[in-house]
């Protein structure tokens, strides 16, 4: 069984990985503060090994394109810490209510998800 992976969904960053054939579980994912990065792409594409439609999203996609920070930057840097709590305070309580509403939405509409 393949897992086909879609990387972009139109105007938010985002990961979408599924099962190759057939209608599945969905998922999403919300990473931490340090936002959509590798680990959290392989975090999704094994999900959707064991059988889940998986959307990981980039809650910062209004202030920066994935990954928010370089391979190798740490959360204890206090420059990449400044960066990456302004990215957070950007994102208000109403906004990540409203974007996952949107995700859930997008992803009952895709035909790799079960509703």
């Amino acid at each position: 069984q393949g897992v086909r992976v879609a990387l972009q969904l139109v105007l938010v960053d985002a990961h979408f990985a599924f099962p190759a054939q057939g209608a599945h579980a969905a998922v999403l994912v919300w990473p931490d503060i340090m936002g959509l990065r590798p680990a959290f792409r392989m975090m999704g594409k094994r999900l959707a090994e064991s059988g889940y439609a998986v959307l990981t999203v980039n809650p910062f996609y209004r202030s920066a394109k994935a990954p928010v920070i370089e391979p190798g930057q740490s959360f204890r840097d206090p420059d990449v810490r400044t960066k990456l709590v302004g990215y957070r305070r950007a994102v208000s309580t109403e906004g990540m209510v409203s974007d996952a509403k949107a995700f859930v939405d997008w992803l009952d509409a895709q035909d790799e998800v079960d509703t």
